[in-house]
């Protein structure tokens, strides 16, 4: 019987903090940025945050929900470090539990969560012109006006004055 050989496991280290963007270069390179990794750079534009509290942040309800699982936010977070857009923060009390950790937002993170934010406005300007925005209010998240989805389309027609055996939805491949 043979014996397996332990798993290694690599070694983190931690990015250098730096005050210049310049060390990393040009932040359009990173452009456009995953969902998940803008809301997190988004909540910690707000300031310094631990783990459960970027997690909460994240959750927070939005159009488009960004379904994600707590270890896929650790290995997130851990990427986002290497990469140098966020670090952990230093100057906090110990916790009571080692596991416990704060991250900042590095000047590189700042940089390329701006010219992110720039690129959206550019693309949301543009929109505009044709004319798609023209009715904001047709977008808003309220209860009475939401918007009814892509199932809205697809479901059957209203039976009113239709006998019973018309409320089979139709097939949309043409006979």
């Amino acid at each position: 019987m043979s014996r397996r050989r332990p798993v290694r496991r690599k070694k983190v280290n931690k990015p250098v903090h730096t005050t210049s963007t310049t060390a990393y270069g040009d932040p359009d390179v990173l452009l456009p940025l995953p969902p998940l990794t803008l809301r997190i750079l988004v909540a910690l534009s707000k300031g310094d945050r631990q783990t459960y509290q970027i997690m909460r942040e994240v959750q927070k309800p939005m159009s488009g929900v960004i379904p994600f699982k707590s270890p896929s936010l650790h290995h997130k977070l851990a990427r986002m470090c290497i990469s140098g857009l966020i670090c952990e923060a230093d100057g906090y009390p110990p916790p009571n539990d080692a596991r416990r950790r704060y991250y900042r937002l590095t000047d590189w993170g700042r940089a390329v969560v701006e010219a992110e934010g720039r690129r959206l406005s550019e693309i949301v300007s543009w929109i505009e012109t044709t004319g798609l925005l023209a009715d904001p209010e047709a977008f808003t998240h309220d209860d009475n006006k939401a918007w009814p989805g892509p199932t809205a389309a697809l479901s059957p027609p209203a039976t009113q004055g239709r006998p019973a055996e018309d409320t089979q939805p139709q097939s949309l491949i043409p006979n």
